[in-house]
């Protein structure tokens, strides 16, 4: 009888373990897969800004550089998410400041956040930026 434990018991180690490295293949695919896919249409993304907006701003895609007049989607794609944006509507047009690299501190009670980088953005299109 203690035998056929013993077997019972090293077969389902063996079976665990061979589980556990297939399932650890199969999750390095599955990121390769979506490294290739975000690759591709990254790759996408800069031919199409260089067929409507000329080769020096897909240039600027590609190396991950902002400039002025450059529209905001691309702004969220080269910099990301902003941390705060601040918005104004004054006379028929938006002005937004998006603002990034916050740092926590505290304020009167209170967490507040200081920026080091600002983006000012005007009725969709980037106007200026500086270093806070």
């Amino acid at each position: 009888m203690a035998p056929i434990g013993h077997v019972l018991i090293w077969g389902t180690l063996i079976l665990i373990v061979a589980w556990y490295f297939w399932a650890k293949r199969k999750k390095k695919r599955t990121l390769m897969r979506c490294l290739d896919e975000r690759l591709n249409a990254e790759k996408e993304l800069i031919e199409t800004v260089g067929r409507v907006l000329g080769a020096q701003e897909a240039q600027c895609v590609a190396e991950k550089v902002i400039w002025v007049n450059m529209p905001k989607s691309l702004l969220r794609y080269i910099k990301g998410e902003p941390g705060e944006i601040k918005e104004t509507v004054a006379y028929g047009t938006r002005s937004e400041s998006w603002f990034y690299g916050g740092s926590p501190y505290r304020y009167a009670g209170q967490i507040r956040f200081r920026y080091q980088f600002k983006v000012t953005v005007l009725n969709d299109v980037v106007t200026g930026w500086e270093d806070l």
